[in-house]
C-alpha cells in the first residue's frame, strides 16, 4: 500500500479515536498526586498502561521508547490496516531498535506510519534514553497532526527565559503546543528543553 495512502488513513483513525469512552480505574500511587485526573483518563481510555503491582508511578521518568508506544496508540488502524503497516515496516524497526524493545515494535510500526518519528531519527535515536521535553513536543505535535501548522511557527520568538536553549528544529512545536496550551513556562518563565520528562508531565500534555 502506498505510503501516503497509508498515512491519511491514519490521520482519519486518530480523529475517530482520540474521545474512547472512559472507565474507571484506581492506582495505588495516584490518589492525590496533582497528575491524577490525566493520568486515570489515559489509563481508561488504553493509552496508559499501569504496573503489574497497581501503580502508575507518576514520578518516573519517561523513555522515547515508552513515550512512542504511548503516542502509537492514539490510532487504531485496524488489522488490515495494521498488516499493511507491518509489511512496510517491521523490516526497519527490526534493524534498527534492539531486540531488547521488541514489546515496542508494533508500536513503532504505527509511529513510522503516522509519521510521529522517521527512519533516520529511529535508526540514530537511543530509545532506552529519557525522553526530553522538547523532543516530546515534536512527537507530541506529530501525533496530533499539527505538523504543518508548527511549521508555520518555526521562526517564532518564544517568550520564554531560556527560550535560546530550545534546538532550532524544535521551535515550532513548541511553539504549537504553546498557541493551543498544552505548555506554559514554569515558575521562573523557563520551558527547560533538556529536561527529562516524568509520566505525570506526559501524560497532562
Amino acid at each position: 500500500m502506498n505510503k501516503r495512502i497509508l498515512s491519511l488513513l491514519l490521520v482519519f483513525v486518530f480523529a475517530f479515536t482520540i474521545a474512547v469512552p472512559a472507565f474507571a480505574a484506581d492506582y495505588s500511587d495516584l490518589d492525590g498526586h496533582w497528575s491524577e485526573t490525566y493520568m486515570e483518563d489515559l489509563a481508561d481510555r488504553g493509552y496508559l498502561t499501569g504496573y503489574e503491582d497497581g501503580t502508575m508511578r507518576p514520578d518516573n521518568n519517561m523513555t522515547a521508547c515508552e513515550t512512542l508506544a504511548l503516542l502509537s496508540r492514539f490510532y487504531d488502524p485496524g488489522d488490515d490496516a495494521l498488516e499493511l503497516i507491518e509489511a512496510d515496516f517491521a523490516d526497519t524497526v527490526a534493524d534498527a531498535v534492539p531486540s531488547s524493545l521488541s514489546w515496542a515494535y508494533d508500536e513503532i510500526e504505527i509511529c513510522l506510519a503516522a509519521g510521529i518519528i522517521t527512519e533516520s531519527e529511529l535508526e540514530s535515536m537511543d530509545l532506552t534514553a529519557e525522553i526530553e521535553k522538547e523532543q516530546l513536543s515534536v512527537f507530541l505535535v506529530r501525533a496530533m497532526q499539527l505538523t504543518s501548522e508548527a511549521g508555520a511557527l518555526s521562526d517564532t520568538e518564544l517568550t520564554f527565559d531560556d527560550a535560546g536553549d530550545i534546538s532550532a528544529e524544535c521551535v515550532g512545536s513548541v511553539a504549537e503546543l504553546v498557541s493551543i496550551g498544552i505548555i506554559t513556562g514554569d515558575d521562573e518563565n523557563n520551558f527547560s528543553p533538556d529536561l527529562s520528562v516524568t509520566r505525570a508531565v506526559v501524560a497532562t500534555m
